[in-house]
Order: C-alpha cells, then structure tokens, then sequence
C-alpha cells in the first residue's frame, strides 16, 4: 500500500510540475526577432515567411532585430551579445547561413533569419513558393502571381531556367515576368521538367503565371502553383 501511495505521490508532483510549465509557457510573454535585408536598408518591419533571402557572393546584408521590453540581455551566433531592445549590423556572410538571436527575459525566446548564397559553380535551386491567385485573364481564365521583393532577392541574382512544381497540367503555363525597370519576358512552361533557360532575367519583379488551357485548371480545387528557379549570379 506504501508503494501505490509513493507512485502517486511521485506522479503528483510530475503532473504539477509539467502543469506550471505549461503555464508559464502559455503565459510568458517574452520576445525575441531577426530580420534581414539586402543592402544598407533598415530592416526594422520587415517581414517575409521564413526570414529567407538570396545574395550573391560578397553582398552586404543588413540584420535588424528587436526584443521584448523584459528581455535582459540578446545574443546572435557569429555576433555575439547585441543590444536591446533593438539594433542592425551590417554582415558580408561568405557561405549560407542562419542568423539566430538568443534573448533571456521572463523566458527565453528566440527568433532567426536565414540568408542563402548563390554559390558560383553549383546548381544553385530556390523555390519562389505560392503564387496568390489574382485577376482574370485571358487565354486562361485566371491569373496566378507573386512577387520577389528586392530587398529579399539580389538583383545581380539571374535566372537560367523555371519549372512549375505543381498543379499538374498538360498544355502547360505561360510566364510573364515583369522586371523592376519594367522589362517584360513571356515564356512557357511545362510540368516538372525546367523550361529552356529564358533570356536571363533577375528574380526580382512580378511573376504571373496563367494555364494555356483554362478547362485544365479549377483555382477552387487545385493547389496554388509553385515555381522553382535555378540561379545563378551575373
């Protein structure tokens, strides 16, 4: 009897100990970010899934981070401690690399940004992610687009080659792809199997994707397209 009483003692103490964890999880409200831009620009604001930008080699980037008004004390890998609550450096990173900053306060938290070099050389793969459906167009009856913000894409970044990752289609996609300067390049694509490499363009402009054959396509039943871009710096 002594022994079931120690057991549930035992598990007592474990159940009120991982509830007061969860508590203070749930209620803690410290914070922790990073950020990054290309160039000399302030990074404070911005935002972009995954924190993910593309430079090429030798390209100055900008960190920007900020914390909670709890937090002590903030530490970035490669940087070392970093004042609070905000601040930017300026970095010239030499390979890929993910930037994390550490921050002690209530609680720890803790935020990264991860900055991807076109190596020269390599095949160098990135996916330009979901395209929003946008206008209706013609000859497809719908219009997907997305748009590669140059603070998150080096403008000396080319293309030399695209493919559609998905839906799957059989006539295939038309490319339009508006430079910064206002260039336009229109080319087709097909399913899972790159294009032959377009004249080279940067990555940095408007994308927009319409199906050749509209009837192939339901935009309320298919996933949204998904490109991937092979690069390579000028």
């Amino acid at each position: 009897m002594r022994l079931d009483l120690a057991k549930r003692d035992r598990l007592s103490r474990i159940l009120c100990q991982l509830s007061l964890s969860l508590f203070v999880t749930a209620c803690c409200k410290t914070r922790a970010d990073v950020v990054a831009v290309i160039g000399n620009g302030s990074p404070l604001g911005e935002r972009v899934p995954g924190h993910l930008i593309w430079v090429c080699p030798g390209k100055e980037v900008t960190l920007g981070w900020g914390v909670s008004a709890d937090v002590k004390s903030a530490v970035i890998n490669t940087i070392g401690s970093v004042s609070i609550p905000t601040g930017t450096r300026v970095v010239v990173p030499t390979a890929s690399t993910t930037y994390t900053i550490q921050a002690k306060g209530d609680c720890d938290a803790s935020g990264s940004a991860d900055i991807n070099i076109v190596e020269p050389n390599k095949t160098n793969s990135a996916s330009l992610g979901t395209l929003q459906v946008g206008l209706p167009s013609s000859p497809g009856g719908v219009l997907w687009e997305a748009k590669a913000l140059p603070q998150f894409w080096d403008p000396d970044i080319i293309v030399t080659s695209v493919a559609l990752s998905a839906p799957t289609t059989i006539s295939g996609w038309r490319v339009y792809k508006t430079d910064l300067d206002g260039a336009v390049h229109d080319f087709a694509i097909t399913n899972l199997a790159h294009s032959p490499p377009p004249p080279p363009m940067p990555v940095a402009g408007t994308w927009q994707l319409v199906p050749l054959n509209g009837m192939e396509v339901d935009p309320r039943a298919l996933p949204m397209p998904s490109m991937v871009l092979t690069l390579k710096c000028k």
